[in-house]
């Protein structure tokens, strides 16, 4: 009996270990490698090209980048809002479903590696109402795990955002993105920090948004129809469509120097 939960538990062991390793592999497949892409410039129009792919924390830093016609340059924050690359769910996969990456300028709370600055380039892992941009900083060589990982949350109005980290989840989505009945019913029951992609597009697909109202003798709660009633829009289809997100210069420019 106790031999048989010997290899039980060193199963479960080795599951865990590739079921985390195959979640690195896809961050950073592709690494090196030039691949199809986009940038958006200053003025908001989009350039496609070829991009260079390179780690996980470098992506958010800088980005290489060839136009079909000239030499390829590297771009920073400062000189772009954004760009994005077509890449693979997983390389050693029999198959390799396509998706795209899609970054935009951003200001983290954190250099995502040493030396480097606050402005920088976030993945968007979910766009519409709510938009959630997904965060890494390269930790350095003493600590066991690479790469410390968080994501941050916002309106696309700009009336709100916030640091999620995996500690403060289960009551800080719940409470961020309150005025969805759904999200409440659904975190920290079914869907956890590992399923935030997924709540955030839930809560963008919301039928209605409401605001409940305080107890007293008040109105009923306030219903409002909101932007991600229509679930054919391409604002609230996940970030890794096969198109580049339709940004504007205002919508870009949080994390540009002053």
């Amino acid at each position: 009996m106790r031999k048989k939960n010997l290899i039980l538990v060193t199963i479960l062991g080795l599951l865990a270990i590739s079921i985390n390793i195959q979640a690195q592999i896809d961050e950073d497949v592709m690494f090196n490698q030039s691949v199809p892409g986009y940038i958006i410039t200053e003025e908001g129009d989009t350039i496609k090209g070829r991009v260079k792919v390179n780690t996980r924390a470098k992506n958010q830093v800088k980005v290489r980048f060839s136009p079909p016609e000239g030499r390829s340059k590297k771009y920073t924050p400062k000189d772009i809002l954004g760009y994005g690359y077509q890449t693979v769910e997983n390389s050693h996969s029999a198959y390799r479903v396509p998706r795209w990456r899609h970054f935009l300028r951003r200001t983290s709370d954190q250099p995502p590696i040493p030396f480097s600055s606050t402005n920088v380039f976030m993945e968007v892992k979910a766009s519409g109402k709510a938009m959630l941009y997904s965060f890494y900083k390269q930790n350095n060589a003493e600590v066991s795990s690479k790469y410390q990982h968080y994501y941050f949350l916002e309106f696309k109005d700009g009336t709100r955002e916030r640091k999620i980290t995996q500690d403060d989840f289960d009551w800080a989505v719940p409470a961020f993105l309150e005025d969805c009945p759904r999200i409440t019913n659904l975190v920290g029951s079914s869907l956890g920090y590992a399923d935030l992609e997924e709540v955030v597009d839930i809560y963008n697909n919301c039928s209605e948004y409401q605001i409940q109202a305080p107890d007293c003798d008040c109105d009923a709660e306030t219903t409002t129809k909101g932007d991600g009633a229509d679930a054919g829009s391409l604002e609230n289809k996940p970030a890794n469509q096969d198109l580049p997100l339709p940004l504007s210069k205002n919508e870009s420019s949080q994390g540009k120097d002053q």
